[in-house]
């Protein structure tokens, strides 16, 4: 039996209430634009979308229950999903500040949100995503 590995970066991750929805992900510490934030190869997989799903291909939905599940969208992200091999990934696309939320850009992986909702990252009008 393979052994799942998460990143040991996940220490410099909180979970925790979020003012965007519910509850989201949060820097304990700083982080630089291009800095790996989290990585991990456990998860189940879907072949459809599902609510805190993230898509890496047209069957394929990964449901990561430590953080993934709980990074919230923004129109101006300040992290991005990466996949290496089996490996999912969370980077800086920007610099992270501690207690900053880490934030993804769902129109960058996902081509169907199973659940459409207005966005409420504070940077737009509230559009429409899904």
């Amino acid at each position: 039996m393979r052994e799942a590995t998460v990143s040991a970066e996940l220490s410099g991750l909180v979970v925790t209430p979020s003012p965007i929805h519910g509850l989201g992900v949060f820097a304990k510490r700083s982080f630089l634009a291009g800095q790996l934030l989290f990585s991990t190869d456990e998860y189940s997989v879907t072949p459809y979308p599902i609510y805190g799903s993230v898509r890496r291909g047209p069957t394929e939905h990964l449901l990561e229950p430590q953080v993934l599940r709980w990074t919230n969208h923004s129109c101006e992200p300040n992290a991005r999903v990466r996949f290496r091999g089996r490996v999912a990934e969370i980077l800086a696309s920007r610099p992270v500040r501690a207690g900053d939320e880490v934030v993804c850009d769902y129109l960058e992986t996902e081509d169907e949100v199973p659940f459409p909702f207005r966005c409420n990252c504070g940077h737009c009008d509230g559009v429409w995503i899904g």
